[in-house]
């Protein structure tokens, strides 16, 4: 039995840490993650701004080339509430501490090797 058990343990580990990663890096403004995405290899130069979150007031969102969208928020809660909202409709999202980012999720695990965060797969 504890051998069974060690076993179920260990598949637990590695099922959350593929979900998971390093700590995320710090963006304290849209244009600091910006430039984070764009150190990370994400092509952001060109993007549109969408102004606020709907319903997240002094959250900023900008679409990168039409490929993903960046989300800024004031605060961790506000992120997560966002991605959230997002995964209810089966939408991926990577969340930092005040940013998450919405695409495809082979970007979101690239941009995740550099800029740290956890992948919220969409559940709708």
């Amino acid at each position: 039995m504890p051998k069974k058990l060690l076993a179920i343990l260990a598949a637990a580990t590695l099922s959350i840490s593929a979900c998971g990663s390093a700590a995320p890096v710090e963006a304290v403004t849209m244009d600091q993650l910006q430039q984070h995405v764009l150190k990370a290899g994400g092509i952001c130069e060109d993007y549109e701004d969408r102004g606020e979150a709907p319903g997240i007031p002094g959250s900023e969102l900008r679409a990168c080339n039409d490929e993903f969208v960046l989300a800024w928020f004031v605060s961790n809660e506000l992120a997560e509430y966002w991605s959230d909202g997002l995964a209810s409709v089966d939408q991926e999202t990577l969340v930092g501490d005040t940013w998450a980012i919405l695409a495809e999720l082979e970007t979101l695990k690239t941009l995740q090797d550099s800029l740290g965060g956890m992948i919220k797969d969409g559940e709708g």
